[in-house]
């Protein structure tokens, strides 16, 4: 009876679903819904998929000629877990909680193992309004409003607007700008058409306003501004550092500022709470602080400072290193803002750790263990000089050539030396003058038998020229009672002095000798010969320089200023994004 009615009920299934071509799996034998071929339901059971094993999801392993659309559970850990369905071509897995990123956020993830992103070589691009606003490339740059044409940078961004390219706003320890690069491009780069910024960075603690680090060729920070706006802005209200450039390659750049206006100036920058101050014409670098440049070349070979003016496309610096290495039409210009004890140019040599001013001020003061001060001449022919100073009335050219004579002072000014006088104050000697050059030699003789015969030193004999045209002068005074002498057989080697009327006398005489000097040949640095012509009188001699080569410039005693945050701003307070963008406003 049992096998009938199964039968029978076998026939009754077969007869509605061949009717109805639908079918109800339940448990209160209702009919299934007229939308589903399949209408399962329960209250407390669920439906089971099938379990596979899908190990290469590229395969259709396990299944064997697989039916496109074919869905079964993933129990893979690594392939899944989770539902998958055949494509036709490969195991795709469906939407389930914990493998796909939500919405409305995601909890639980693992950074390890967790990302948004690409497993290939192809960039992963961001857009809104279906416009690309940003773009991760596969090798790791990251630009914005713009898909890499500036690709070599770590980060690249461009304003066309008046908002800021690149800004960044930081109240703790870290920074608000913040690019390493270790290849050859630039760490930080923004580009700026509008009045915004092209970099701008913000700091109220002990952090760094931009901070960029370069390992290779390219810039730390580099910033372009068309408009009206700044290229790299750091502002620190802290004691913090507004700007941070580091370049660790010889032919990397630290900072570079560029304006490209005629009168624009590259960097302003301004410390110890000041007024930023710069040129109306504009200028390379503009620094207002109670120190207002500071630079450090830290390696044995380093330069503090390299400048280049005037437009030179060669920058001319010591291979040694040095403080600072200025190249232009005028190689370093620099003026103290005090009417009183300023000094213009502070130069400190071989490592001295203290320097010596004029307290009345001057325009430079330079300390060194051997040299205070050296001036070198290039030109290797017609005039030139060592050193040229002057007041309003007397000038003075030291160490140079003139009209083809070698001279170490030559000076409208009288040539003089301080002894002491009685009560061990200064007083003042003077040299004798002569319309020609001459060196002189002193002796004392003694007549034997009325004749004596005196050798010049072979040194002094050297460095003189005796011919018709100048001839040696001697002159003899004696020391005791003879009927005269006279002087005779002058030579460069010495002379003779013979008593008158053949006196036979044995007295002593001192002697005198005047001599013209010796042209002399100079070998010069570069192996070359210049001769030195010592034999003139009165030759005609230079005036102060000409007009023409002096340049008189009038600086401004007010300079054209901006200040560079008019708000107070005290530690620990946050300036608002709308407010940080321009400290000016």
């Amino acid at each position: 009876m049992k096998t009938i009615f199964t039968i029978l009920t076998t026939v009754a299934l077969l007869a509605v679903y061949s009717l109805n071509a639908q079918v109800a799996i339940n448990t209160d034998g209702s009919s299934p819904h007229s939308s589903a071929m399949l209408d399962i339901q329960s209250t407390t059971k669920g439906f089971s998929l099938p379990n596979f094993n899908i190990t290469d999801m590229s395969t259709a392993a396990p299944a064997t000629s697989p039916k496109t659309g074919l869905v079964a559970y993933n129990t893979n850990t690594t392939t899944g877990p989770g539902v998958a369905m055949w494509t036709g071509s490969k195991w795709v897995m469906l939407e389930l909680e914990g493998i796909n990123w939500k919405l409305l956020g995601n909890a639980g993830t693992n950074a390890s193992n967790n990302f948004v992103g690409t497993t290939d070589s192809v960039a992963l691009p961001f857009r809104t309004n279906n416009t690309e606003r940003m773009r991760v490339r596969s090798d790791g740059i990251v630009s914005v409003n713009s898909t890499g044409a500036f690709g070599v940078s770590t980060f690249y961004s461009l304003a066309s607007g008046n908002d800021d390219a690149i800004d960044g706003n930081a109240s703790g320890t870290g920074d608000a700008v913040y690019g390493q690069q270790t290849g050859n491009g630039n760490a930080i780069h923004g580009y700026a058409t509008g009045t915004g910024n092209a970099i701008y960075g913000y700091n109220n603690s002990t952090g760094r306003a931009v901070y960029g680090y370069q390992a290779g060729n390219g810039y730390a920070v580099h910033g372009s501004a068309w408009g009206a706006g700044t290229a790299v802005r750091g502002y620190n209200g802290g004691t913090g550092n507004g700007i941070i450039g580091i370049a660790n390659d010889d032919e990397a750049f630290g900072v570079v500022g560029y304006n490209a206006n005629s009168s624009g100036t590259g960097i302003i920058s301004s410390g110890n709470g000041n007024t930023a101050y710069y040129l109306a014409g504009g200028t390379g670098v503009a620094a207002t602080g109670n120190d207002g440049i500071y630079c450090l070349g830290a390696s044995s070979s380093g330069t503090g400072i390299k400048a280049v003016g005037n437009n030179i496309d060669t920058v001319f610096y010591l291979s040694g290193g040095s403080g600072g290495a200025f190249t232009g039409e005028t190689g370093l210009f620099a003026r103290v803002y005090n009417n009183s004890s300023g000094t213009g140019v502070i130069g400190v040599g071989n490592n001295i750790s203290t320097y010596h001013t004029y307290s009345n001020g001057s325009g430079g003061a330079f300390t060194g263990f051997r040299v205070g001060v050296y001036g070198y001449a290039t030109r290797t022919s017609f005039n030139r000089v060592g050193g040229y100073f002057e007041d309003n009335n007397t000038y003075a050219r030291v160490g140079g050539q003139w009209n083809g004579t070698a001279y170490g002072i030559l000076s409208n000014g009288a040539k003089s030396t301080i002894v002491k006088d009685l009560n061990d104050e200064p007083v003042i000697m003077y040299c004798p003058e002569a319309p020609e050059v001459l060196f002189q030699d002193y002796g004392i003789g003694k007549l034997i038998n009325g004749k004596a015969h005196i050798s010049l030193d072979p040194i002094f004999s050297k460095n003189i020229q005796i011919d018709k045209k100048h001839p040696v002068k001697v002159f003899v005074t004696l020391e005791g009672d003879c009927k005269g002498i006279y002087v005779t057989n002058k030579s460069a080697e010495g002379f003779d002095v013979i008593e008158l009327q053949g006196g036979t006398s044995n007295v002593s005489f001192s002697w005198q000798v005047v001599a013209t000097r010796a042209n002399e040949d100079f070998v010069q640095k570069d192996g070359s010969i210049e001769v030195s012509d010592f034999s003139k009188r009165f030759p005609p001699g230079p005036e102060k320089l000409e007009a023409s080569a002096l340049r008189s410039i009038s600086i401004p005693k007010s300079m054209s200023n901006k200040n560079v945050v008019t708000k107070d701003v005290k530690l620990g307070e946050i300036i608002p994004k709308e407010e940080a963008k321009d400290p000016e406003k």
